[in-house]
């Protein structure tokens, strides 16, 4: 069952990892307290989908490799679900 209370306080990257794990929707972290995220449109996630594909084919045959919003990211103690990260490995 998921815990649906957002915390009230600021949490670390280790806290709100393993709290998110009990959610059922998708949470980014933000300064040390989680956002809720809403749904994208369908136009959004068409153009999120072409630069993937794009970058997956000018990165073929190299160690860099596209990934699309499914890929949660930290940067600076914030954890995001960007609409298109590069892995350079």
């Amino acid at each position: 069952m998921a815990d649906s209370a957002t915390p009230r306080r600021r949490l670390s990257v280790a806290e709100f990892l393993q709290w998110d794990e009990r959610q059922q929707d998708r949470f980014e972290l933000l300064d040390g307290i989680p956002q809720a995220m809403a749904g994208g449109s369908r136009n959004h996630n068409m153009i999120a989908l072409n630069i993937v594909a794009a970058l997956r084919g000018r990165l073929r045959g190299t160690p860099r490799m596209p990934f699309s919003s499914d890929l949660k990211t930290e940067a600076d103690g914030d954890i995001y679900y960007p609409d298109v990260t590069v892995d350079c490995g």
